[in-house]
């Protein structure tokens, strides 16, 4: 039974080498994104963090840090008024951390 991704491909490559070559390609370029939201302070990181490390100890994928929204009473206005959270809050630093992320993985 496969635990890990590379785990998988070994037992893939036990039954089609082929298919387990393209299979590793594909999750070679796996990145999966972290985005902590909500986050009242920088000690939350710390939670992300043993998230990367378990997801890359347990199932072989690095899970990289996307950005930390600040905490705002307002988003959860913004997100049950159906309205952008960015435009909508006026918490600076909310609005800066969304622009920052947005430049670095959108733009």
């Amino acid at each position: 039974e496969a635990r890990t991704i590379t785990e998988l491909i070994d037992e893939i490559s036990r039954r089609d080498a082929e298919i387990a070559n393209e299979f590793k390609i594909v999750v070679h370029d796996y990145r999966p994104y972290l985005l902590l939201n909500d986050v009242y302070d920088d000690s939350e990181k710390v939670e992300a963090y043993a998230l990367k490390l378990a997801t890359r100890d347990m199932l072989d994928v690095d899970l990289e840090l996307m950005g930390t929204i600040p905490h705002s009473a307002r988003i959860r206005e913004a997100i049950q008024a159906i309205q952008p959270a960015g435009l909508y809050s006026n918490n600076l630093p909310v609005r800066r951390a969304m622009l920052e992320i947005v430049k670095k993985y959108f733009l």
